[in-house]
């Protein structure tokens, strides 16, 4: 009993604390919202995804096809190098160091270009070729000795069958010049295939990079030593005079790499806005002193009022005429070019029924007798 009070004594001495407390029941937290879960793709996949992404923010590497001779081989090297790191470019050398453009007989690059870029979706190539090809020309049974006019002739056309091969892959191509050799007489035999090569790049309307004056002396000529890639002046050919060191191989890849980066960055090409023909031609008096007079006043002025059938029609026949007088100072035989006039017209009374206009008094053409006196 004693227990019984005790206890009730000391509920009564804590009631009045207890009726003080605030009671905060706090809820539970809502669980996240989960995560839909990842398609389960295995470590391949999950790589290939990854790789699809990184492609997608990255952008496609520029893939860059460098071939050629031995020459072509250290340039690969030296380029690779200089985009190391650069997720922007991607190199691949293919070389043959006895191959180039003269001896298809041991290795034809023309032949074998279709099997090196199929489905492989190269940006550029890089082509540096010709240190080998100092020597006869095989065409057939026949051979010809080198810098001779058919040894040219076949020269010029193997050269375009490379380049013919890398345009129908769609591929930029961008022909590096033929660097200065140390011996004299090699050096005057690469010019040769050095302007073979400019001519032919350049009217196939493919880039043409001349590296020479970065391995040259201000006049011109050999030197072993100029800038890297870094700005130093070192020693950057080997003592045969034909060789690149590493750092020349490197000064050769940073040329190239600033020349596919310009030819990134330029604007494309746009082609000019078509004329609007003029609806009223006129035949205007020519300025042209050595002409008499008669000849640059005939038909002055007179208004033809040419329709646009008839404007197309001058046009066309102004570029048969063209293409006429060409063929005639190349030695060809004359052509007869139609010019469509309008009927009953001075140009039409003259061209096609032989009536001269009446010429003014006293001009060369003038041949009315003087007045009676």
């Amino acid at each position: 009993m004693r227990f019984l009070a005790f206890l009730a004594a000391m509920v009564m001495l804590l009631a009045p604390a207890w009726a003080e407390q605030k009671v905060i029941i706090i809820p539970p937290a809502a669980p996240a919202a989960a995560a839909p879960a990842a398609p389960d793709m295995g470590s391949a996949g999950l790589q290939e995804g990854m790789a699809a992404e990184a492609g997608e923010t990255a952008g496609k590497p520029y893939r860059i096809l460098v071939i050629g001779d031995a020459l072509a081989g250290g340039l690969g090297a030296g380029l690779t190098r200089m985009t190391e790191g650069n997720a922007a470019y991607e190199v691949v050398n293919r070389f043959n160091e006895v191959s180039g453009l003269a001896r298809t007989e041991v290795y034809d690059w023309a032949a074998s270009l279709p099997n090196i870029t199929a489905d492989q979706n190269y940006d550029a190539a890089v082509v540096l070729m010709g240190s080998n090809d100092r020597q006869p020309m095989r065409v057939g049974p026949v051979r010809y000795l080198f810098n001779t006019n058919e040894w040219l002739a076949a020269y010029r056309a193997q050269t375009d069958k490379v380049l013919e091969a890398l345009k129908a892959a769609k591929i930029k191509v961008f022909w590096i010049s033929i660097p200065p050799m140390g011996d004299a007489l090699y050096e005057a035999d690469m010019k040769v295939m050095l302007a073979l090569q400019r001519d032919r790049v350049t009217a196939a309307g493919e880039t043409f990079v001349d590296i020479r004056p970065a391995f040259s002396t201000p006049d011109g000529s050999y030197t072993d030593t100029g800038m890297d890639e870094t700005g130093a002046v070192r020693k950057l050919r080997a003592r045969d005079g034909f060789r690149f060191f590493k750092q020349g191989n490197n000064r050769l890849g940073q040329l190239v790499l600033a020349a596919i980066e310009k030819a990134k960055a330029a604007p494309p090409a746009e082609a000019a806005p078509a004329a609007a023909p003029d609806q009223n031609v006129v035949l205007r008096k020519s300025s042209d002193p050595a002409l008499p007079d008669f000849g640059r006043v005939g038909l002055d002025g007179e208004s033809l009022a040419l329709s646009p059938q008839q404007v197309t029609a001058v046009a066309t026949a102004a570029q048969a005429a063209e293409k006429a007088a060409s063929k005639i100072a190349a030695g060809a035989a004359a052509t007869t070019v139609a010019i469509p006039v309008v009927p009953g017209s001075a140009a039409d009374k003259l061209f096609n029924g032989g009536i001269a206009p009446t010429p003014q008094a006293g001009r060369y053409d003038d041949f009315t007798l003087p007045p009676a006196p």
